[in-house]
């Protein structure tokens, strides 16, 4: 009897505690449904510390609640950390948690895991995609310099750069200019205010901070990252304090700082602005004034004010047409009359997108239109443009590194879209990379906003632009000798891949020459042209041509100049009408990707054809594989078991792996599949301990089939790594 009343007297106590911590989920609910992340944070950890303790299950709605609030305030390796608590079957029926555990993935470098998560959703196929087709943002990584503003603080943002009359103005949420402090609800953090140094136009930069992401995000540390976009559209006000010692900088420039007054009237957060020398208005994000009921939200609109001498006046709210949606992160043409902005619209593809509107005569600015050509089912935010009138702006929809990524689009006053171009690494990284703008007269010089090293950070950039010279021989066909006079065009490659933009043309000299000086770091196109100015048809009559800024010039294939491919055989009839008719198939050529090959020793022996250019012979095997896959299976191993009994007794040599696929697919799907297939072959022989420093790989997607295929089962044998043994 007394056990039993010890126990009912240890259950009547533990009970109001369970009870509250039930009810303490609810209000973490609340809490997040009011965008008071970390009070949410605070009280799904609570909940979950509880439950731990008591050894019971926890209710799994939480874990995924605690990896959104950490995604929504940017604190991502939290983030990671509670995703990968909640179980994985019901977080394959969220889409919104396969969307943010893919794009963690990617922003830790797992890209392959990245590409399996967000590849189940539909509307996000192109970006999981990208990050399997990452190499042309790394191409002309070497033409970019990067430097770190020295007014960047390590625990608070500064970001969104841009210029009015003269100084660099930018947003930050340092609580440097009012003695008592307001604080965002959404993440804990002072509101978003503008600064700028009264020192001149330029900000002072140094060299890039020897430090990663996870230095400030590590859990346990308490760092809580904003998510700027976010929480300048949704703000509850509520009021606090910081510590002053949080405030440390890198050169202490609190006293050098100032924020342009006229902002009195504007108590939250006023946050990503753009200016238009033609007009003299600046327009920025603020939260809407008024009154709140209850929990009701604070929207974000866009106001346009006046700003003479650090001073902003006659600022006022635009309306746009719509009354109930959130507009945020404008870009002000340089004419004045074209404003571009993000908004959350009913009906619009995705979370933000990009809208436009126009100024009439009358000052009177028209309704949104959507820019539907830039706009994903992710967010599209962080418009500006430059003094060329090139929209930059940054989207998570689209291919690219990872986070938020900057775009470059030419945008015409009516609206349409010429072309839209991702910048390259090291500009984008796997984190988020916003905020774009470039200063005028600098020949490609300019801020951006990166968080990168953990806070929002303001970079300096440089483009380098360096020279490099491509020259190559037209050879005839039928003689094997040089031809003079022959037309030949370069192209350059856009950073997708695919789309060929022409540069110019040049004329073989007496030798039977060409050349051009090209930009380095990029890739080029190079193809013989008829008179009129169109590719000529017979044999391979272009190369892609990789121009290397550490060379002053590069040494492109021969273009053969000669007669049309039987179209039954593919090869092209160059006959020796002198030989008898019994030694005709030894003058049977075709052109191959090593040289000028005769079809009679590639029909009998391939691999006595496949010969390095200086005449040397090369022993090669191939590995072919299924339909889509990079899989090693059992035929693969056999061959690859084969290939390390050959090389006992070659115990010096090197391999290199090249990757093809057959032309099913997408050229840049058949890239990354080409690539994968090299990289399992390479990680294969690694695993049978073949030295890895030996294994070179090299990968072509379709653009090399070994055989022009007539039905799906002969395109086996263009799926396949070929592994050249080098002596």
């Amino acid at each position: 009897m007394l056990a039993v009343l010890s126990f009912m007297a240890g259950f009547l106590l533990i009970m109001p505690h369970a009870q509250a911590q039930e009810s303490g989920l609810k209000h973490a609910h609340a809490a997040y449904k009011s965008l008071k992340f970390p009070e949410a944070i605070g009280l799904y950890e609570r909940y979950l510390s509880f439950k731990q303790k008591r050894k019971e299950d926890p209710d799994p709605v939480a874990y995924a609640q605690l990896g959104k609030a950490c995604w929504n305030i940017r604190d991502y390796m939290r983030a990671a950390r509670w995703l990968d608590l909640y179980p994985r079957q019901l977080l394959q029926s969220d889409s919104s948690l396969i969307r943010y555990r893919g794009e963690l993935f990617a922003m830790f470098g797992q890209y392959d895991s990245a590409y399996a998560m967000l590849s189940r959703l539909s509307t996000f196929n192109d970006r999981a995609k990208g990050f399997l087709n990452r190499s042309p943002l790394y191409r002309d990584s070497a033409s970019w310099n990067l430097g770190y503003a020295l007014v960047n603080t390590p625990h608070f943002q500064e970001f969104s750069p841009f210029l009015a009359n003269g100084s660099v103005i930018w947003s930050t949420n340092e609580p440097m200019f009012h003695p008592q402090y307001t604080v965002a609800g959404w993440d804990g953090k002072s509101m978003i205010r503008q600064a700028f140094l009264t020192e001149g136009q330029e900000l002072g930069l140094t060299s890039m901070p020897n430090r990663s992401y996870d230095t400030f995000a590590t859990p346990g540390k308490g760092k809580r990252l904003a998510q700027t976009f976010t929480q300048s559209e949704n703000s509850l006000r509520s009021t606090g304090s910081f510590q002053r010692s949080s405030r440390s900088t890198i050169m202490k420039p609190n006293d050098l700082l100032f924020e342009p007054t006229g902002f009195s009237g504007l108590d939250f957060n006023v946050g990503h602005a753009t200016f238009s020398p033609a007009s003299r208005k600046i327009y920025f994000t603020a939260n809407q004034r008024g009154r709140l009921s209850g929990d009701s939200i604070r929207t974000l609109g866009i106001v346009e004010a006046s700003i003479v001498n650090g001073v902003v006046t006659k600022s006022d709210f635009l309306s746009l047409g719509v009354h109930d949606s959130i507009a945020l992160h404008p870009a002000i043409h340089p004419k004045g009359d074209l404003l571009v902005y993000s908004a959350m619209i009913r009906g619009g593809r995705g979370d933000y997108d990009l809208y436009l509107s126009r100024k009439d005569t009358s000052g009177h600015w028209s309704l949104p239109t959507p820019v539907v050509s830039l706009n994903t089912t992710g967010n599209e935010v962080f418009a500006n443009f430059d003094p060329e009138g090139i929209l930059y702006f940054s989207s998570d929809g689209r291919p690219g590194l990872g986070g938020l990524d900057i775009h470059r689009a030419e945008l015409t006053m009516d609206g349409s879209v010429k072309s839209v171009n991702t910048l390259p690494y090291p500009i984008n990284s796997s984190f988020d990379d916003f905020g774009w703008m470039v200063i005028p007269g600098t020949n490609g010089r300019g801020y951006f906003t990166s968080n990168r090293f953990g806070t929002d950070d303001i970079l300096g950039y440089s483009l380098r632009i360096s020279r490099t010279r491509i020259t190559g021989p037209v050879v005839d066909v039928y003689t094997g000798l040089r031809k003079s006079g022959i037309r030949v065009r370069i192209d350059s490659l856009a950073p997708d891949g695919n789309t060929r933009i022409p540069l110019s043309e040049a004329v073989t000299d007496l030798k039977g020459n060409y050349s051009f000086d090209v930009s380095s770091d990029r890739d080029y196109v190079v193809c013989l042209v008829d008179s009129t100015g169109t590719e000529k048809p017979p044999i391979t009559q272009c190369h892609t041509v990789w121009a290397d800024r550490d060379r002053s010039w590069v040494a492109a294939p021969p273009l053969f100049s000669g007669p049309k491919p039987d179209e039954k055989t593919g090869y092209a009839n160059v006959l020796k009408t002198k030989e008898p008719q019994s030694e005709r198939t030894d003058s049977l050529w075709v052109y191959t990707d090593l040289g000028l090959k005769r079809v009679s020793d590639l029909k009998s022996d391939p691999e006595k054809a496949l010969t390095f250019s200086r005449g040397t012979e090369r022993k090669f095997f191939i590995i072919n594989f299924d339909f889509d896959s990079a899989s090693i299976d059992v035929e693969a191993e056999t061959i690859i078991q084969s290939l390390l009994s050959y090389l006992k007794t070659h115990p010096h040599a090197s391999l290199m792996l090249q990757g093809h696929t057959d032309v099913e697919g997408s050229d840049d799907y058949n890239q990354g599949l080409s690539q994968r297939r090299s990289r399992n072959v390479r990680q294969r022989l690694v695993e049978l301990k073949y030295p890895s420093e030996r294994i070179k790989t090299a990968y072509y997607g379709e653009s090399l089939p070994r055989i022009q295929t007539r039905n799906k089962a002969e395109a086996r044998m263009n799926r396949r790594v070929e592994v050249y043994i080098l002596e």
